[in-house]
């Protein structure tokens, strides 16, 4: 009895691994597109894939915040060409709020959310911003 569990689990975690596997793969090419769409000007399919591979991440047994936070600033980016700019900053904010707590503040990927929070305010010509 004791063998069958054994042996039950086994193939258990062998299915868990190769669905993992299988999921980061598919993830992989619908980011892979999505950059190829965003660069070919085709912005509503490439937010469209982009939502879908943060929601993949997001449901996922092991999440990985770097790339939860790449998939935000993503979106936030196709936003943004799309002169989408109050959600643009949403989702550039939402990279704030949960960026990993071992990213010191100087780290050079909170200066690129910056930068893109600062381009989303020059877009909308809130200069104000600017001179506190």
């Amino acid at each position: 009895m004791i063998n069958n569990l054994d042996i039950s689990m086994t193939r258990r975690v062998n299915c868990q691994k190769h669905y993992c596997m299988i999921l980061n793969f598919l993830k992989l090419i619908q980011k892979s597109d999505s950059i190829v769409l965003r660069k070919q000007g085709n912005l509503e399919n490439a937010l469209k894939n982009f939502t879908l591979v943060l929601k993949c991440d997001s449901h996922a047994l092991q999440r990985n915040q770097l790339e939860i936070n790449n998939h935000y600033n993503y979106i936030g980016g196709v936003l943004m060409n799309q002169n989408r700019y109050v959600e643009a900053l949403e989702n550039f904010n939402c990279v704030l709020k949960i960026k990993p707590p071992c990213l010191p503040p100087s780290h050079s990927s909170l200066a690129k959310i910056y930068n893109n929070i600062d381009s989303v305010h020059y877009s909308m010509k809130f200069y104000q911003f600017y001179f506190l």
